[in-house]
């Protein structure tokens, strides 16, 4: 008996952590993730890289609770003249994405997109299409 708790003990600990340690997710936090979800809080993303197949549709979310964004490729609040993306995220001002609000944008062409907030300078996160 005491035998079967020693064995059993260790192999819960190495099960719980595999469980925690898989899959990096929109809800699993860290710095990158692979599920095309981005989720933003009052002033910054939730992650702030993302890695996705090219044809991925991304839905950038924000809380019912959270406030308005206006989201572009750039970085530190600024937009990228002449960047090349999606035609959401290129437009001379931007997406607007107000609070409970999801948007949807496709990413068609590999490469690194920065996307930055105009209203929120330090909100800006990577997007890898690959």
């Amino acid at each position: 008996m005491k035998k079967a708790v020693v064995l059993v003990i260790p192999l819960l600990l190495i099960l719980a952590l595999a469980i925690t340690g898989c899959g990096k997710s929109a809800g699993s936090g860290g710095d990158e993730y692979t599920t095309p979800d981005v989720t933003m809080g009052q002033t910054d993303f939730t992650h702030h890289a993302l890695t996705i197949t090219a044809g991925t549709t991304v839905n950038f979310m924000t809380e019912s609770s959270g406030s308005t964004h206006i989201l572009c490729i750039g970085e530190n609040g600024a937009c990228q003249s002449g960047a090349q993306g999606p035609s959401e995220l290129t437009a001379a001002n931007g997406m607007q994405i107000d609070p409970g609000q999801t948007k949807p944008v496709k990413f068609d062409t590999a490469g690194t997109y920065k996307i930055a907030c105009t209203i929120h300078p330090n909100m800006n996160m990577t997007i890898t299409v690959q």
